[in-house]
């Protein structure tokens, strides 16, 4: 074997090693820089989140949250391809699925004309154990690749998350919302005062993660508020 081709396959071993070498919801070869292939891609489509004022997640949020605009890449519909990439993120420990929906996100999220940049991006925090248990904290891996294409900094540890909560699945809002609150702790930074943040995550169900994150870091601090998801549940 010609050195040359030593080198291409090192090249494509490495290349496998950033980027999936099948779809991850069927065998096929994915797009550049995607996680699904073309005919999946096309299948699940993306929203008009990023184009629409009033979208989906706006409403899904309500009045709870004053948010200056929020926007999710797709819709998660269960027992569909998007499912299928985000359990391969959360308990497959693929963490590259993460970063690239994030370098997804900062593209359209920089083309939309309804956000102006954000000073910071904001994960949403997970117990520090879970975190160990999974390797790392999905909404973080998402929110490096937003930063990767934006440059907008991240603030990982203005909130944190200080206890466990046990399962929220089957709960309503308004017991998702009560769960969270109490488990979530906020730094002061002096320097968040007066910015504008965008807070990732990796899906919305009910809104009250968000709401119950927005609610503890607006107790401390003024700033602007953007919200950018993976998914968003629906029906």
């Amino acid at each position: 074997m010609s050195i040359v081709s030593n080198i291409k396959g090192l090249g494509q071993d490495i290349l496998d090693l950033v980027f999936p070498s099948r779809c991850v919801s069927c065998d096929a070869r994915p797009l550049r820089d995607h996680i699904f292939c073309l005919s999946c891609n096309l299948s699940i489509g993306g929203t008009d989140h990023f184009d629409i004022k009033d979208n989906k997640l706006i409403q899904r949020l309500g009045h709870r949250v004053n948010a200056e605009h929020g926007a999710a890449l797709y819709y998660f519909i269960k027992n569909g391809k998007v499912q299928d990439a985000l359990h391969r993120l959360k308990y497959g420990r693929d963490a590259h699925v993460g970063h690239v929906f994030g370098r997804i996100f900062g593209k359209r999220y920089l083309e939309s004309t309804h956000f102006t940049p954000a000073d910071y991006i904001v994960p949403v925090p997970v117990y520090y154990r879970k975190e160990q248990k999974r390797g790392y904290n999905q909404s973080l891996l998402f929110a490096r690749g937003i930063s990767e294409i934006t440059k907008i900094p991240i603030y990982n540890k203005l909130i944190t998350k200080k206890a466990s909560t046990i399962s929220l699945t089957q709960k309503n809002r308004s017991e998702r919302y009560n769960g969270l609150l109490s488990s979530l702790q906020v730094r002061y930074r002096k320097e968040i005062e007066g910015k504008s943040i965008l807070i990732v995550d990796d899906v919305l169900t009910t809104g009250a993660t968000i709401e119950a994150v927005v609610s503890q870091i607006t107790k401390q601090h003024k700033v602007n508020i953007q919200i950018g998801t993976i998914a968003l549940a629906i029906d």
